[in-house]
This record gives structure tokens, sequence and C-alpha cells, in this order.
């Protein structure tokens, strides 16, 4: 499914365009404004054109004309004097760095938000009147909106925070409330996403609490948008519907539609976070403009509904622009669901209305949507649209009308799709040459999150005309403005969506020309990069889960520890047509490189195959073993084999696993080579793609536990038979303080966490992983604790004490069956508690074989003689795979036990 032009309600059209979509997001409030106040006063003097041209401005910036808005806006000042009245000049002033934000020319925006400024603090000299704090409120929003727009967002929280004070202090219950609607999205960007949640649920109270208006209707649909974005879906529908309901009592039908237009992209969300769990469900983009559909019958109940709220707001409408942004909408929305008669029967309609718009970005938006959902139903053969000339001709009129505008920003995307609408018909030489106009203005802008686009684009067509050279550095280029607007892109609750189809691809591409199937090996500066690409995906896809950077922490580099501790790093690839691997010797500066002749199909199959095997103790043996021993022959054994330089189980002690896609699903420990299991050979560590935050030994420290867990059977779920020997194990052999049952309640939990500096948090309750972070929780006794509390409740304690927790222990959680991509949530978990370690089931047995490996663990870990951490985990596995007395032979009972992050 491709996502389109999603429109909502709104007065200004957002830079931040996520990946190749081009999207609208609503905002609290972004307006040229002019306050009553100045008009009255601009009337009795000499100045009194100021207003009408104030006035032009705005109707210019509203209709997506910004460049000529920005024009009539410094005319504006030109005529105006600061000696006769700074209030006025301030006001233009923040007016013209909100147009020039919009053009994405920031350092005008910051110069004239800053001349604002200084403006009004001149005028505070003279005294503080309420004139004055009306125009500094709306100043410091509208630079609130630029520190956001530039990464700055604990700046944007202060100058939101001051805005909202002010709102305050003269009464502007409207103001601010949108104020604190964008102190919880700043709140939200810097990852405090508690505080964000308390301060919406606040805003939604005091909403509640106003009677009926228009203004209310407003305020809940800006809050239920927000929501939307930052991935609370089931909050945003209730404030959305709340909103239309206000709507519907004062039968507006400006709100009406609007929310209706909401509402639909919320559901389509919705659907597109169900699709973001399933691996079959989602094919990725290889180029922008290519869009190969695939759903699932789950999703599409959410694309169904979304494209019914479409078409209600087409019927509510009585505004052409809001009609049809609903009828764009519902278009692109519908080949999610196959709903192509449909489809037919729209286009002619939003053709004709298109070619009446007056000539603004919203007008070029609105045509290279259209002209981006006809390719993709080209590309399905199934309906009769317009020809490609004519498809070109949308395009090439978006082209004209941004110059007209000098819209550069508009510019570059639509001879951006028009490049790629030529290389749909296979005319790579104008595709480039279109291609390359589209990337020169982008970079002249210094718009990165278009510039990725035809980079990628660029690299797909110089791979088609053989200059692999050529697109391996388009390709790199893309990746590095990637990780340059990373966090731009993390507060979007598509996001995980969008990654999978249009940013995860291009590492692919890139890693596939950097090891070539040619059967030559890869130089070692293309292995190198290689790998490094593999690790930075996993932790571009985490922090997509996470909604945070992690680009910023102090660590030390995972080769350096490796050397300094006899491990090999292992980086199993999956490509379309085989499975590569490269493998870091310790103190071997040579990287090895090997591939299996296997497609990713197969490979995926194996793996799903022995997942299912191996977690089940009743599965026969050899049903378990063939398949195990395919992964061993693919991952380990051409490594041992290796001429010169094999990997060697008498020097190298641990390996570290940086896994991709599906291989995270099966322990690594468990893989089998026809005599013995990895685990009899090998310690075995997962890695992240993280480097190692201080790592050091745990014989270091002096352990000191918090165990918490829940014997008792709760509502809903199995009794956790054996938890209270586990916790009884615990308490010892090591020093311990012990929530239990009644006891473990979340607040009782995090209070003891940050009263003493534990090493070690062991957790013996339910509890699941999954890719998506609201199902991703641990069970308390009195509620579950999802990854979001977890992270606000580790933060306090990591700055409690000056070293991070050693080692959590999660011991009865699993991880979603029904989830292909669960082990996000495991990781996760893992980063946000800040633990250097973390050991967790993939699975979960209600048996005494947990009990007794941990017991066999803690009793490992306080043996001097036991190394490490992951080699306590391995002789712990080992002896209930050997012991006879044990009976646990099958790696249902051992092998779901993964250790992530620091092995030592």
């Amino acid at each position: 499914m491709m996502k389109n032009l999603i429109f909502q309600r709104s007065a200004k059209w957002h830079r931040k365009i996520l990946l190749y979509i081009l999207v609208v997001i609503a905002s609290a409030g972004i307006h040229i404004t002019f306050p009553h106040f100045l008009l009255n006063a601009q009337a009795q003097n000499r100045f009194s054109n100021i207003p009408e041209l104030v006035e032009q401005g705005r109707a210019l910036y509203e209709s997506g004309r910004f460049n000529d808005a920005v024009t009539v806006l410094l005319r504006a000042i030109s005529n105006s004097s600061a000696e006769q009245d700074r209030l006025m000049q301030a006001t233009i002033f923040s007016n013209l760095s909100l147009a020039y934000q919009q053009l994405g020319e920031w350092k005008k925006a910051e110069k004239y938000v800053t001349e604002s400024l200084n403006l009004l603090e001149a005028e505070r000299k003279l005294g503080d009147s309420t004139n004055r704090l009306k125009v500094l409120a709306q100043t410091l929003d509208i630079q609130g909106r630029l520190q956001l727009e530039t990464g700055q967002a604990e700046q944007a929280l202060t100058s939101w925070k001051e805005t909202v004070n002010i709102y305050e202090k003269i009464s502007d219950n409207a103001g601010k409330i949108r104020s604190q609607i964008n102190t919880a999205q700043a709140l939200q960007s810097i990852g405090l996403y508690n505080r964000a949640e308390k301060t919406l649920e606040d805003v939604k109270k005091i909403i509640e609490q106003q009677p009926n208006s228009l203004e209310k209707a407003s305020l809940l649909r800006s809050l239920g948008d927000v929501l939307q974005v930052i991935g609370d879906l089931d909050k945003s529908e209730i404030v959305l519907k709340k909103s239309l309901e206000v709507a519907q009592l004062l039968q507006s039908p400006p709100e009406i539609s609007a929310t209706l237009l909401s509402l639909g992209n919320m559901e389509r969300s919705k659907g597109n976070k169900i699709l973001s769990q399933q691996d079959s469900a989602i094919k990725p983009n290889i180029t922008p403009l290519n869009c190969p559909y695939r759903s699932s019958q789950e999703a599409a109940l959410f694309y169904t509904r979304a494209a019914n709220f479409y078409q209600d707001a087409t019927t509510k409408s009585v505004s052409p622009t809001t009609r049809l942004q609903a009828k764009l909408n519902y278009l692109s929305v519908s080949l999610s669901t196959a709903n192509l008669a449909n489809i037919q029967e729209a286009l002619p309609e939003i053709k004709a209305e298109l070619k009446e718009l007056p000539a603004s970005r919203t007008a070029i938006y609105a045509k290279i949507n259209y002209a981006k959902t006809l390719t993709c139903l080209k590309q399905t053969n199934q309906v009769n649209t317009l020809s490609w000339k004519e498809i070109a001709q949308f395009l090439a009129m978006a082209v004209q009308e941004a110059r007209s505008l000098e819209d550069k920003q508009a510019e570059s995307y639509a001879l951006g799709y028009l490049g790629g609408l030529y290389l749909e018909n296979q005319d790579i030489n104008h595709s480039k040459e279109i291609t390359e106009q589209a990337l020169i203005i982008a970079q002249a802008i210094k718009a990165r999150e278009i510039t990725y686009l035809w980079e990628w684009q660029l690299g797909y067509l110089l791979e088609k005309q053989r200059d692999i050279k050529g697109a391996i550095a388009a390709y790199e280029a893309a990746v590095g403005d990637l990780k340059f607007i990373r966090q731009d892109l993390l507060a979007n609750a598509d996001i995980e969506f969008l990654f999978r189809k249009s940013v995860e691809p291009i590492y692919r591409q890139l890693v596939e020309l950097l090891l070539p199937s040619s059967g030559d090996q890869p130089i070692q500066d293309n292995l190198d990069k290689a790998r490094q690409l593999v690790a930075d995906l996993q932790v571009a896809e985490l922090e997509n889960f996470l909604g945070c950077s992690l680009q910023n922490q102090k660590s030390v580099k995972l080769d350096k520890v490796a050397d300094e501790n006899n491990a090999a790093i292992l980086y199993p690839i999956i490509l379309p047509t085989r499975l590569a691997v490269i493998v870091k010797l310790p103190k071997q500066d040579d990287l090895l490189y090997y591939e299996s002749n296997v497609n990713q199909i197969e490979v995926k199959s194996n793996i799903e195959q022995l997942r299912q095997k191996i977690q089940n103790p009743a599965s026969e043996s050899q049903e378990y073993l063939s398949l195990s021993q395919k992964l061993y022959e693919w991952l380990i054994e051409p490594a041992e084999k290796y001429p010169k330089t094999p990997l060697d189980s008498k020097q190298v002690k641990t390996l570290v696993f940086v896994q991709d896609g599906k291989l995270r699903q099966i322990p690594m420990a468990a893989i089998y080579d026809g005599k013995e299991y990895l685990i009899e050979k090998y310690a075995v560590a997962l890695n992240l793609g993280l480097e190692l935050q201080n790592p050091r030994n745990i014989r270091q420290e002096r352990l000191e536990a918090l165990s918490a867990g829940i014997t008792k059977k709760l509502p809903g779920l199995d009794r956790l038979e054996y938890a209270g020997i586990e916790l009884n194990t615990i308490k010892n052999l090591v020093s311990t303080k012990e929530l239990r049952d009644e006891k473990f309640i979340r607040d009782d939990f995090k209070n003891l966490l940050n009263s003493r500096p534990f090493s070690v948090v062991h957790l013996a309750t339910h509890g699941q992983f999954s890719s998506q972070p609201e199902k991703t929780f641990i069970r308390a006794f009195d509620t579950s604790i999802n990854i979001k509390e977890l992270s606000d409740i580790f933060r306090i304690q990591s700055q409690n004490r000056s070293e991070p927790i050693e080692l959590l222990v999660l011991s009865a959680c699993q991880t979603a069956t029904e989830d292909e991509r669960s082990v996000l949530g495991l990781a996760g978990i893992a980063v946000r508690s800040g633990a250097r370690s973390t050991i967790a089931s993939l699975w979960f047995l209600n048996d005494q074989s947990s009990a007794q490996l941990m017991e066999l663990f803690y009793n490992n870990l306080r043996n001097p003689k036991v190394p490490n951490k992951v080699e306590a985990l391995r002789l712990a596995q080992k002896e209930l795979l050997t012991n006879p007395k044990y009976g646990y032979e099958a790696p249902a009972h051992w092998a779901s036990y993964i250790l992530v992050g620091n092995w030592l």
C-alpha cells in the first residue's frame, strides 16, 4: 500500500515531509496573524495601508503562496517604522519568519523571529502591556515551531512553556491550550513520553470542561491530530469523535468535514500499524515512485473505515478545497482495499477539480499526489486511467506552477516525481536528467528530507546504467542524509510502516551493490561499509520503535571490546537471492566473507519452521535438528573452514551476532553442526547494532539485586508455578531486596528501584515483547507497565546513580507469536532500561526448567572462575542440555534465553 498525500485541515503545510510522502500535519494554529488592536491603531495613522498588506500576505500564505506572502510582508515592513510602532513591526517580523519556515529558509526565519523578539524587548522597557504580551506570545510560538523544525526540541519546549505562562497571564484560554499541545509534541520528541501524555491528558480535561463551541471542536481536533501523529491512536479516536460530536451539535459543516478527514487519517494509521508487524504484507519500494501493493485482511478493515470517513467528508464539505482533499485521500486509501470500481468512478471528477485550482503549494502537491496515485494504479494494470503522457502533463504543470511561485521545495518534488515517471516508462536517460535537476534544487535549499529521495532514485538509475561506482556513491549520500534527518522522522504514528517501505530498502540496495553476486570476493573497504550499514539499519529500526535517537550516547566501539575479549562478531545479511555473512575475528584487520546460494524465501521458511519446532518440548528432535543444521551450514561452517584464518573455538570464546531480520527470532545457541549445538563450543551474545555503553566486567561489581515477581494467579493469566522457587533461589545466592505478589505494584517497584544502586534487576513475571510499543509490557501485581512507563522509571534510576544497572533479567516473558518483528520489543526494553546487559526469554515455558536455569546461572555468576555473564549463561544452558539428571535436553527448555548487550 502506498500512502499518498494525506490532507488535514490546517493553515500550513508542515515542512517535515516524512520519507517520500507529501503529508500535511494538522497544527495547533499556525496562521499569519495581525492582532485587532494593531488594526485599530493603524487605521488612525499614516501607515494605514499596512493592515491591508498584512491581510494580503495572510491570504497568500493560507493559499500556499509563501514566496508571494514574503514579498508582500517585506513591503509592509518597508512602509512601517519601528519608532512609530514596535508592536506592529514585531508582528510582521514574526509572520515573515513563519513564511520563511515554509520555504525552508531557516536562517532568514531565525533572523526575523530574533528581530521581532528584540523589538518586543525594547517595548518592554516602556511598560509590559497586554498588547505587547499578545504579540510576544505569538512570536514565541513561532520561535518554538522554528526550533522544533531545526532539531532544537528542548529549546522549543522552553519557548512554549513561556508562551503558556503568557496566555495564562492575559487570560487567553485557547492560546494556552494550543501552546500546551505544542509543548506535548516537544516533550514527545525528546523522549519524555509520560510528561507528554500527562500534558495532553490535562489539555483534554480543560477542553472538555468548556461549553460547546466551534473553538472547542477545533481544539479537540487539534489534540486528536497530535495524538495521531505521536502514535496514540486509541486516544486520538476518542478525542476526534468528541470533536465530531460537538461539530454536529453545532451543525457546522466546515468543522464536521475537517474532523471527518482527521478520523480518516487516524484509521489509516491504524491500518499501517497492523501492516508494519507483518513481513509478508509489506513489499518494499525500490524507488520513491514504485508502489508494490500488499495488504492484509486485518489492515484492510481499517483502510475501509478510513475510506468511509473520507467519503463522508466529501459529502459534508462546503469548501471546494476540503472536498478535493477528501477525494484525493479516498482515492489513495482505496488502493489498499482493492476498491478499484470506486477509484475508476472518482478519477474524472478529481481531474476536473484539479485543473480549476489556482496556483499554490496546495495545488502543486495535490497534482503530484494525483499523478502518484495514477502511476500506482497503472502498475496494477487493473484500472483504466489516464495515459502516461497525461500523467506526465500533470507533473509538468506542477513544475511550472512551482517555478511561477518560486517555490523551490515544491519544484524539487514535482521534478523528482516526473523523473520517477520516466523511470516507470524505462526512459532511463531522461529520468536521470530530470532527477539530477530535482536533486540540485533540493541540495541548494538544504532540504535533506527531499535530497535523499532523489539520491535514492539516482542510485537506482545509475545501477540500471551499470555505473556501480556512481550508484554506490548516490545510495551512500541518501543514507547519509537519512542519518541526518532521522530524529525528525521519529515522532510519527506511521514511521515503522514507512521505514520498512522507504528507508530500509535504501540500506539493502546499497548492501547488495557492496556485496556483488559475481563470485568475486568484495574488497575489504566494501565489506566494512556493508557490516556498518547492517548495524546502522538495526539502530534505525530500534529508534523507530522507541521514538527517540540513540546516536548521541557515549560508547566504546564493538570491535575494540571484541578484540580485547577474544570475541568474533558475525553479521548475517539476508539478501533476495543469497545469504551473506561477514565475520570480524578478534585482532584481525581483514574481514571474512562468504555467502550461501539460498534465496530469502527459503531462509525465512527455514526460520519460521525452526522457531515453531524449537519452542515446543514435544517436537521430535529430528524435526528441529535438520532445520537447525541448515542454519549452521549457512552461518558458521564456512567460517570454521575458511582458508588461512578460520574461526577456531580454541581461540575465540564468544560469538556476537548482529542479526538481520527474521534471524533475530532464533536463539543462535541452538543451531546444530550435526554433533553439537553452538552453545557447546561458544558463548553467544546478541548485539543490536549499537556500540557498547561503558562496558565493564561484572566481576568488578558487588552483586546487589532487586527481584520482583508474581507467584499468584492473576485474572486472565496462567499462574507462574515456579516463579516462587526462582525468587527464593536468587534471595539465597545474591544480596536481594524482593517485591513479591501484592508487594510488587508499580509505584513500589519504582520507589525501590530508585532508592539504591542495584547492580541486578530480576523480574519473574508475565510480559510480552512486540513490535508495537503499546503491546510491549511487563506485569506488576496491580497493572501492566508498558515500555514508555518502564523507560521513565529506569530514567529516574539512572539519574540517581553514576553507574547503570549491570544486568536486567526478564525470565517469564515471551515474544508475541503473531508478530513477525516482536524481538524489537525485547531490544527496546534492553535499551530503555539503560542496563549494560539484558537476559530475556524469546518464549516462555511454565515448568521448572526456567527456575533451574536461573539457579545455575546465578551460581556461575558467583563463581570467580567463570569470566563473564555470557559464559555464566552458556554453562547453565550446557548443564541443562548435557546433564541427564535434569532431563531437559530439548532446546525448548534451555535455548530461549538470550543475552543482549555487554557480554562481559
